[in-house]
């Protein structure tokens, strides 16, 4: 039997824990505190900030709505198919309370654009909607858009098992059509609720009469339109101000709005552009001066939980703009995405472009990058998805990051059309002698400074896809097409005639890549500096977080500090994996991240960087897994990763070893990376069950043994007592800095 609680609706299975929780509230009571002396020179209460979003987004609410129909269904098969629905709607509701779900699914399958879909629906960033798209709603599959395909609806639900899905929504969407019409309004009230008291205090009369005005405000919820309004009027002449009530208790129960001291009947909500803008300002003053527009608005997020309550309508973003305008932030496109910004505190900012552009004007700075063939380059862009114009590994990024190791300026998301899928500026840029000779091969004609990319490497560019960008051109800029498709005869005529839009082929690309030969290092790769100018780093191993390719530099978590970074992309020179695919790349640079971190933890920082940056094989490595052999100048090194004992894995026969062998020599970290990178130790095993990860937790485990017995720590002084509880702290240890 459920035991609910009557103060917080909270439910519990046992009478004992209902008890306690009755208890807990008790001691909770202001009855049950000393008496205090009302504070002077404070006429607002001010509210904490801790606020119970479980409540807010109560599941009951959905339930309470669908109650008399779901107690109706005596089939069983279909009770269940209604409840699976009913679990989709309220774990997207939790996401967002304006992602109103039939609207939300017609513009994903006729194939709308990502950012249409993410501002159509209040989406304050990208992450939630790909949660809801593939993880709640299961379409998991790439998409066609509709701005590339003009029967995008149509294709998408030829996709495997999507038909079968759109079926099954649509006809609980009409079954649910009423209810589901109900619990989006509901939650537009309750933000334009918070949002009329943002401002000042009113009474519940004077908050009664703002909500009749929410229908002159529904642009305000850019899902709704004319259909749903009708509905929603419904709603509003209907028991309106028991609606408000209870809306405005709870709100007032988690102390989203309070009282006004001296007026009692008084209320106003909490939520204020100032402190937001506050927050923002000390957590970059005293975080490294950088952090993304996601990790910020989700900071914000927690330290002001009100603000999910009316998603995307403006106040972050506000606050945000409002520093941009006072020049305390610099904002920077990381990606085409809505909002997918890096912010900067503007001083630091305006600092790395005078560093960069000096940098520039005294001297060349070498591209180190990612050393690829041509064959290579063109296997993998066949590879990789389409994806879209970000810092993840796609077939547009690839691209991008070819016209970046030539230096060439790329346009800001907003300056882009949306028909393509990213813009380059060609203005101060002098081309090589061999870039012209490769022009000349392709037939290439530059009549412009501005050039918009569409990437089409694994689709036909159509007569009615050649118009459609014609036309989206302004005067005086061209486009370029890169397809590996045969161009249609009624296309090519076209093109013959008319250099507005100029097609470059596989063999192209391979052109282009062999007068490159670098691309920028990967997000998400392990990179070596040997030097960097911009931050002055030498001799470091990192990870790169982001590349921003407008401006040509990275943010990067350097080893072993793990603080972050802004550095020169060209700097950034990428450390090879063993891939057997693009697409198996993230999860080796992954592992490989855990992988270095590990090291880390058994190297002394001398010999990390001298294994990364000094040692070199004489002979080539002998290898017959798990042996090996790997010879330097003047010493060995034996690797037994069959073997269980520190002694039997880790061998070389150094001075250093010998003399400290509680942490790993040079020599070790040099032969123990080569082997991880050459022989597939970072694949999907890498886990409890991969022997180099076994080899070295049980160095870990075996050095801190040997700490423990020359500290004196045994069983009877109540330490750790057997290896099983040493394995445990060391795995624990592992993963919480992994982790970190």
């Amino acid at each position: 039997m459920s035991h609910k609680c009557p103060i917080c609706s909270e439910n519990f299975d046992s009478l004992e824990l209902f008890d306690d929780h009755i208890e807990q509230h008790k001691e909770e009571s202001i009855l049950s505190k000393s008496p205090r002396i009302k504070p002077k020179n404070n006429e607002n209460y001010t509210p904490s900030q801790s606020i119970n979003l479980e409540t807010i987004f109560d599941e009951e609410k959905f339930e309470k709505l669908i109650e008399s129909k779901i107690n109706s269904i005596k089939n069983t098969d279909e009770l269940i198919h209604r409840r699976n629905f009913i679990e989709q709607v309220k774990k997207i509701y939790k996401k967002n309370p304006f992602c109103y779900i039939p609207y939300f699914l017609k513009d994903l399958i006729h194939g709308e654009a990502v950012g249409k879909i993410q501002d159509t629906f209040h989406f304050p960033n990208h992450i939630d909607l790909q949660i809801i798209i593939k993880d709640i709603l299961n379409f998991k599959e790439e998409r066609y858009r509709s701005a590339q395909y003009d029967d995008a609806f149509e294709l998408n639900l030829n996709i495997i098992g999507w038909n079968e899905k759109h079926v099954i929504l649509q006809n609980n969407f009409k079954y649910f059509e009423n209810e589901l019409a109900e619990l989006f309004f509901e939650n537009i009230l309750q933000a334009y609720l918070v949002i009329i008291l943002m401002d000042k205090y009113l009474d519940r009369q004077e908050i009664f009469e703002k909500c009749l005005e929410i229908k002159l405000n529904y642009s305000l919820f850019r899902f709704i339109d004319e259909t749903l309004s009708i509905k929603f009027n419904q709603f509003l002449e209907n028991n309106l101000k028991l609606r408000i009530d209870k809306i405005l208790n709870e709100l007032m129960s988690e102390k989203i709005v309070y009282f006004n001291r001296t007026e009692t009947k008084k209320l106003k909500s909490n939520l204020n552009i100032d402190d937001v803008k506050n927050f923002t300002k000390k957590h970059l003053k005293f975080n490294d001066g950088t952090i993304s527009m996601f990790s910020l608005n989700t900071l914000v997020n927690q330290n002001f939980p009100s603000l999910k309550l009316i998603p995307d309508l403006g106040i972050f973003d506000t606050a945000v703009d409002e520093l941009e305008r006072e020049k305390f932030i610099h904002k920077q496109y990381r990606s085409s995405k809505k909002n997918d910004y890096q912010i900067f505190l503007n001083d630091d900012f305006e600092k790395i472009e005078y560093d960069i552009k000096y940098l520039e004007n005294t001297g060349e700075i070498p591209f180190k990058g990612r050393k690829i063939t041509p064959e290579t380059f063109i296997s993998e862009l066949i590879d990789l998805d389409k994806g879209d114009f970000n810092d993840s590994d796609d077939q547009v990024t690839r691209l991008a990051g070819l016209v970046l190791a030539e230096s060439i300026t790329l346009q800001p998301p907003a300056e882009k059309i949306e028909e393509f899928d990213f813009s380059m500026n060609l203005q101060n840029y002098r081309f090589r002698p061999e870039q012209l000779e490769a022009m000349a091969k392709l037939d290439f004609k530059i009549n412009s400074e501005v050039f918009h990319v569409k990437v089409m490497v694994d689709e036909i560019l159509t007569l009615s896809t050649y118009k459609k960008l014609v036309e989206k051109l302004s005067d005086g800029e061209q486009g370029v097409v890169i397809t590996f498709k045969l161009l249609p005869l009624s296309v090519k005529k076209l093109i013959a005639n008319d250099d507005t839009i100029q097609v470059i082929d596989e063999e192209g690309v391979k052109i282009w890549v062999s007068i490159t030969s670098r691309l920028p290092a990967r997000v998400n790769s392990i990179c070596k500096i040997y030097s960097d100018k911009l931050s002055t780093l030498e001799n470091k191993i990192v990870k790169v977080d982001s590349v921003f390719y407008e401006k040509g530099i990275a943010i990067v978590t350097v080893f072993p500090e793990m603080n972050e970074v802004t550095v020169l992309a060209r700097s950034l020179e990428e450390i090879p994996l063993f891939e057997f695919n693009p697409s198996n790349f993230n999860l080796i640079a992954k592992n490989y991240f855990e992988f270095i971190k590990i090291l880390t933890n058994c190297t002394m920082d001398d010999d990390l960087i001298n294994g990364f940056f000094k040692n070199k094989f004489t002979e080539d490595p002998k290898y017959s897994k798990p042996v090996s052999e790997l010879k330097f100048d003047y010493n060995t090194v034996h690797l037994n990763f069959k073997c269980h004992e520190k002694r039997d894995i880790f061998n070389c026969d150094c001075i250093k070893y010998a003399e400290n062998p509680l942490q790993l020599c040079s020599h070790l970290v040099t032969a123990i990376d080569h082997i991880f990178r050459s022989h597939s130790y970072g694949d999907n095993f890498w886990n409890d069950s991969n022997r180099m990860k076994r080899g070295l937790e049980n160095l870990l485990r075996e050095n801190i043994e040997i700490i423990l017995d020359r500290l004196d720590i045994t069983e009877e002084h109540g330490a750790i007592k057997d290896e099983h509880e040493i394995m445990d702290f060391i795995s624990g240890t592992i993963k919480t800095k992994n982790n970190s």
